[in-house]
C-alpha cells in the first residue's frame, strides 16, 4: 500500500481517536463553568500543577509506536518490546504518582496557594494523582496498539468510554450541588482512564505484561528517544507559563483570551497531529522511502492547512463566539494569526515526527526549546508593544516556530544526503 493510500485509509481513525477525548475534556470544563464557576479556578489550577508531572512522564515511552512499526515483520521482537515497555510503563507510572504527590505537598506548603481553597486543592490533587499512573500506562498501550493496526478499535473504544462518562457527569451536574460536582468532575479523569485501561488490556490480551530483564534491555532505547520528547514538552510548558506571566503584566484580559485561543487551537490542530504520527510510523516501516515520504507529508500538511484556512474563513467568528463568548474579540488579524499559528505548528510537528522515526529526538527538542526559551521569550519581555493584542504575540510565536521548522528541514535534508 502506498503512502497516500495509507494516509487516506488510516488518518480518519487517528483523528477520531484524538478528537473525542479532547471534546470530552472540553465538556468537563463547560459543565464546571455552568454548575460550579466559583470552583473553576482551583479545578484548573490543580490540573495545571499535576499535568507538569503526569503529562511529560506519560511521553517518556512515546516512541514505542515507531519501534513497534519498525518491527512489523518480526512478531517475536514486537511481543518482547511490548512486555519490556509495559513493565517500564508500570514503573514510570509509580514514579509519576510519587511526583504528583510531591508537587501537591510542595505547592500546599507555599504562599502561592493562598488564593485558592487549600483543602479543595489537596483533595482534588489527590484524586488526579490516582489517575496519573493510569495515564502513563494508557498512553503506552494506545500508541503501541495504534502502531500495530488497532487504531480503529482504540478510537471506537475511547469514543464509547468518553460519551458514557460525559453523560454520567451531565446527570450528576443536575442532581448534585455545585461543591459536590467539582469532585465528581475531577473523578471524570480517573473514571475515563480506568475504563480505558481495562479496554486496552482487553485489546492486548495474550501479551506478557511483566519482565524486568526485558525492561532493562529496552530502557536504553527509551532513554535515548523518549526522555528528550518528555523534556521538550516540559520546556514548552515553561514557555507558556512565561508567556502568561508576560501577558498578565500587560493586561490580564489577554490571559483569558489566550486560554480561549489555545482551546480552539487544540481542537483544530488534531488532524495535523494525527497526520504527523501516521507519517512517523510510515517512515519507521519504510526507511528506504524517507525522501519521498517527507515530500508527500509536506504536500498533505499544505493541503490540510489550505482546507482549514478556507473553512475557518467562514466559521472562525462563530466558533470563537461559541467557545469564548465575549472574552475574545474576533478580527481579521486574529484569523490571520490563527492560520499562521496552525500552519507553522503543523509543519513543525511533521518535521519532528520525521526525525523521531529515525530515533533522533534530542537535537530537535533542544533546538526548539532554545528558540522558544532563549530567543523568543527574552524578545517578548524586552520589546515594547504599543497597544498589543493577542494576535501580536501569536504572530511572533508563529515566526519562531516556522524558523524552527526551517532549521529542522535543513537537518532532514542533510540526513537524506548522507544516508
Amino acid at each position: 500500500m502506498s503512502y497516500n493510500q495509507t494516509i487516506k485509509k488510516s488518518l480518519p481513525a487517528l483523528i477520531y481517536g484524538r478528537l473525542i477525548p479532547t471534546l470530552g475534556i472540553s465538556a468537563v470544563f463547560l459543565l464546571m463553568a455552568h454548575k460550579s464557576p466559583a470552583d473553576l479556578a482551583v479545578f484548573a489550577y490543580v490540573l495545571a500543577v499535576t499535568n507538569v508531572i503526569s503529562v511529560p512522564f506519560s511521553l517518556i515511552l512515546a516512541t514505542v509506536g515507531n519501534k513497534a512499526a519498525a518491527l512489523t515483520h518480526n512478531s517475536r521482537a514486537q511481543r518482547d518490546l511490548f512486555t519490556g515497555g509495559f513493565t517500564l510503563a508500570l514503573l514510570i507510572g509509580i514514579l509519576a504518582c510519587l511526583g504528583c504527590l510531591s508537587v501537591t505537598y510542595f505547592i500546599s506548603e507555599t504562599a502561592g496557594i493562598q488564593h485558592v481553597d487549600k483543602q479543595a486543592f489537596c483533595t482534588l490533587a489527590l484524586i488526579y494523582t490516582a489517575c496519573s499512573p493510569l495515564l502513563v500506562i494508557n498512553t503506552y498501550l494506545y500508541l503501541f496498539l495504534e502502531a500495530t493496526g488497532k487504531a480503529p478499535a482504540c478510537a471506537n473504544g475511547r469514543t464509547v468510554i468518553t460519551l458514557l462518562c460525559v453523560a454520567l457527569l451531565a446527570i450528576l451536574a443536575v442532581i448534585t450541588s455545585g461543591a459536590e460536582f467539582t469532585y465528581w468532575a475531577m473523578l471524570y479523569f480517573f473514571a475515563t482512564e480506568l475504563l480505558t485501561l481495562l479496554f486496552l488490556l482487553r485489546l492486548s490480551r495474550g501479551q506478557r505484561y511483566w519482565c524486568l530483564p526485558g525492561a532493562r534491555q529496552i530502557s536504553s532505547y527509551f532513554s535515548r528517544t523518549g526522555i528528550p520528547v518528555a523534556a521538550g514538552l516540559g520546556g514548552q510548558k515553561i514557555y507558556f507559563y512565561l508567556l502568561t506571566e508576560r501577558l498578565v503584566r500587560i493586561d490580564d484580559s489577554l490571559v483569558a483570551q489566550l486560554s480561549i485561543f489555545m482551546t480552539t487551537f487544540g481542537l483544530l490542530i488534531i488532524p495535523s497531529m494525527a497526520l504527523s504520527q501516521l507519517h512517523s510510523l510510515q517512515v519507521s516501516q519504510h526507511p528506504a522511502c524517507t525522501k519521498e515520504y517527507f515530500r508527500a507529508g509536506l504536500i498533505w500538511v499544505t493541503g490540510l492547512m489550505t482546507l482549514s484556512a478556507v473553512i475557518l474563513y467562514a466559521v472562525a467568528q462563530p466558533l470563537f463566539i461559541v467557545i469564548g463568548g465575549p472574552v475574545i474579540a474576533y478580527s481579521d488579524k486574529l484569523y490571520f494569526a490563527l492560520i499562521l499559528f496552525l500552519g507553522s505548528s503543523a509543519l513543525l510537528s511533521l518535521a519532528l515526527a520525521h526525525l523521531r522515526a529515525w530515533h533522533e529526538t534530542f537535537t530537535p527538542q533542544l533546538l526548539i526549546n532554545t528558540i522558544m526559551l532563549a530567543v523568543l521569550t527574552p524578545a517578548l519581555y524586552t520589546l515594547h508593544f504599543n497597544q498589543p493584542t493577542l494576535a501580536t504575540f501569536l504572530l511572533l510565536q508563529s515566526a519562531a516556530v516556522f524558523a524552527g521548522f526551517l532549521l529542522l528541514c535543513a537537518r532532514i535534508f542533510f540526513l537524506h544526503r548522507h544516508r
